[in-house]
């Protein structure tokens, strides 16, 4: 699939940015979840897809593959590498195109996809127990008015 392409699906199907409070957090990571899933994604956001091991990384700086199954072993490891490091790039930009500017640094000094959404996940964790909470005052207080719209009031609740 092409990055252009990639592109025009994420414009496409877009995904709401997280509020910096984590207000729409489950519904943001629910739909974050979903994209990249449907990308193959979701094992560099779990980090279940590890980085592959470079085989000259148990010889000496100064190693070079000489016989035809070493050569072969590094050139293996040159593309998975490269699919991995490509993949998990595509990632982290999903998550950084759907957070405000005022999380970004909590992520700049990550250096992969799981980390990105391993720390953001521990940012909302504590927040998801606030958050509940102002939902149940916001729907206890809630009302339909005298002839009022009842589908309406009901969309709005369920959207809160």
């Amino acid at each position: 699939m092409s990055s252009s392409h990639e592109y025009r699906e994420s414009q496409r199907f877009p995904i709401p940015k997280l509020d910096a409070a984590g207000k729409n957090w489950s519904v943001w990571k629910f739909r974050v979840e979903l994209n990249l899933g449907t990308k193959g994604l979701m094992e560099h956001v779990y980090g279940t897809k590890l980085e592959p091991t470079n085989p000259a990384s148990s010889h000496s700086p100064a190693w070079i593959p000489t016989t035809p199954a070493k050569i072969q072993a590094q050139e293996d490891y040159k593309r998975e590498h490269a699919e991995w490091e490509k993949n998990d790039h595509i990632a982290r930009q999903q998550i950084c195109w759907t957070i405000p500017n005022s999380l970004i640094h909590h992520l700049m000094q990550k250096s992969t996809a799981a980390e990105y959404y391993k720390t953001l996940k521990e940012l909302f964790k504590g927040r998801s127990f606030v958050v509940t909470l102002e939902c149940r005052r916001q729907l206890s207080k809630m009302k339909l008015k005298d002839n009022g719209d009842a589908c309406a009031h009901l969309d709005k609740m369920t959207a809160i």
